[in-house]
């Protein structure tokens, strides 16, 4: 009966995906420019600009990375392992900032340049549909090159760009089955492929009606699925902050395609709210000390994140960049790739002077694959903040590193995570990287083990993989916050059961409370935390650390008694992993005797 009853749900969800994208009527297809910056809105911006100093700053430096490009070399396929996304990458930013610089001062070396650059281009033998994002970024490149260059571009070069849009990605796409479409699994995979392939049909329609409706169409549909599962219902990205930057930016490029094209996004941001939710997540994500929780394969996030322009402007919702507002003091502003591109084309009105501090100090977003609780004294440098999160290791991009945390005070990060090794380093080597049973290669990489997060680990060993955890939902009481998980599923069969509760007391220091009943046999248990290099013990139950700006911490054992401080290097010594000169970890280990019962408590305090 439960089978029946989840292949009628599949039918109708499939029958509802189906229908949105069909209500698709190409009949309405705008005239060129087509995509985003539609034909007028050169005036808007710069009117925009002429009162928004910030805004013009991040104009002027588009211009001027447009005009440094022009002395660059043209591009070659350069395959690095498995990708040339590098190079998709590079030829999207050339395209839209020559389109863009074209269009906004006519200057006519813009497209004579873009034309030398995509008749190279045009030589590679593919696109390198075997890693598909690599042919979904050039198909964009390409797309935005049609359509920006619609005018300056003669008709034999049009003809070369839509031929190879369609030999190179269209064509390569119903060639062999790609496996965001086929797996069950979803990622930013589906965001990024999907948005390259219907904004590529989208720019070209006239030339190919059929092929290029149909790509629209499928594209529009499966690209649900990415909607569905990649965000919580709350607004969490299943892949951590530094993947929502990219999958999201694919998705909105997506839609916003439509739009302007079609003049609807077929629904989607109705039927799909968690996609404008995400940005409250995003802006959580970021502590006072200017670093991101950045869990799983991602990235620390210091530079900022323009896309969250577009967001406040589409959700009326100024608050979500009072962290990103200090990059466009002048001096500071940077030209952001083409999500700072896109951002200035919907947001070029964004007053920043009008930008306040969010309500909200706690955030909790507990559905989902990666559950995580955020919470904070303030918004302001000095302010205290913590990051933690539940879900499993066996996810894409995941690492071990359920229960794990990072903690900020002073402007400082504290407790880190290390984040991301290169692919490609790991790739070259012939490891897996990319399977998350217990016997993966995965997993004899350093940064993504148990080894190195903030968290304990008991006998040595790693965790369970396949272990989920799910969080409670935070406890606020006067100045105390707290958050709390049970851990014993990582832990089995060594701990009978185990929990952990981080709670921010008394808006003055950060307690991290395991709860640990064990099984029968001894069991080793070390506390970590991966912090500054400089750390030192100064007695048995206290760490000294201090940051590089001569700002420090205490790391305060309370108990249990027989625990005691140590400082261990951060770095394996294995061949393949990455060094970490930059930090340390600081440690307390003991034993357990069978069936003990007890607490693993510390204290982190900032020393003012």
């Amino acid at each position: 009966m439960k089978k029946i009853s989840l292949i009628a749900a599949v039918f109708a969800a499939s029958v509802s995906i189906a229908c949105a994208a069909d209500s698709l009527d190409f009949s309405k297809i705008a005239p060129h420019p087509r995509l985003f910056m539609k034909a007028g809105a050169e005036g808007t911006i710069k009117q925009n600009i002429s009162t928004r100093p910030g805004l013009k700053a991040l104009n002027d430096a588009i211009l001027n990375s447009a005009k440094a490009m022009l002395k660059k070399p043209p591009l070659e396929r350069n395959q690095i392992g498995m990708r040339i996304l590098h190079t998709s990458r590079d030829m999207v930013q050339r395209m839209a900032f020559w389109g863009y610089a074209w269009r906004m001062t006519g200057d006519k070396a813009y497209p004579e340049r873009a034309e030398k650059e995509i008749r190279k281009v045009a030589e590679f033998k593919d696109w390198n549909p075997s890693h598909f994002l690599d042919t979904a970024e050039m198909a964009f490149a390409f797309a935005i090159a049609y359509d920006w260059f619609y005018d300056a571009f003669d008709a034999e070069t049009k003809k070369l760009i839509a031929g190879e849009i369609e030999r190179k990605a269209l064509k390569e796409l119903y060639a062999r089955k790609y496996f965001w479409r086929a797996s069950r699994h979803v990622s930013n995979w589906n965001q990024v492929c999907n948005s390259g392939m219907l904004c590529a049909a989208l720019a070209i329609y006239e030339t190919n009606p059929e092929l290029c409706g149909k790509v629209v169409r499928e594209a529009a549909s499966d690209v649900e699925r990415g909607l569905r599962d990649c965000y919580s219902k709350d607004g969490a990205y299943v892949e951590g902050y530094g993947y929502w930057t990219y999958g999201t930016s694919y998705q909105v490029y997506l839609q916003q395609a439509l739009v302007s094209a079609l003049g609807t996004d077929a629904g989607l941001y109705e039927k799909y709210p968690a996609l404008l939710k995400s940005a409250k997540y995003m802006t959580a994500m970021l502590g006072p000390s200017g670093m991101a929780f950045n869990y799983y394969d991602s990235w620390l996030g210091k530079g900022g994140n323009p896309l969250l322009l577009f967001f406040a402007k589409k959700t009326n919702d100024p608050s979500l960049l009072y962290d990103e507002k200090k990059f466009y003091e002048p001096g500071k502003v940077r030209s952001g790739g083409f999500q700072g591109l896109f951002s200035l084309i919907y947001a070029s009105d964004t007053d920043f002077d009008s930008v306040k501090a969010p309500k909200e100090k706690v955030y909790s977003f507990l559905d989902g694959e990666s559950p995580v609780i955020l919470a904070r004294t303030g918004w302001e440098k000095e302010d205290l903040f913590f990051g933690i999160k539940g879900g499993k290791a066996s996810t894409n991009h995941g690492h071990m590193d359920a229960s794990s945390f990072v903690f900020d005070a002073l402007g400082e990060r504290w407790a880190f995570d290390l984040g991301a090794q290169d692919h490609n380093s790991l790739e070259r080597l012939k490891m897996n990287i990319w399977g998350y049973s217990p016997t993966s290669d995965r997993w004899k990489v350093w940064r993504y083990t148990n080894y190195v997060h903030n968290m304990l680990t008991v006998n040595s060993s790693l965790i369970n993989p396949y272990a989920f955890l799910r969080l409670e939902p935070p406890r606020v009481s006067g100045n105390r916050v707290s958050a709390s998980l049970d851990t014993g599923a990582l832990y089995a069969p060594a701990f009978k059961k185990s929990a952990r509760t981080v709670s921010l007391e008394d808006g003055k220091f950060l307690r991290v409370e395991d709860t640990v009943e064990n099984a029968g046999k001894d069991s080793e248990i070390r506390w970590t935390m991966c912090t500054h290099k400089d750390a030192r013990v100064l007695d048995s139950k206290t760490i000294k650390i201090t940051a590089p700006s001569g700002k420090t911490l205490l790391a305060k054992l309370v108990s249990p008694s027989n625990f005691k401080a140590e400082i261990l290097s951060a770095d394996s010594g294995n061949s393949w992993d990455t060094k970490n000169p930059d930090n340390s970890l600081a440690t307390f280990s003991g034993k357990f005797a069978p069936f003990q019962k007890g607490k693993i408590v510390v204290e982190l305090i900032p020393q003012k």
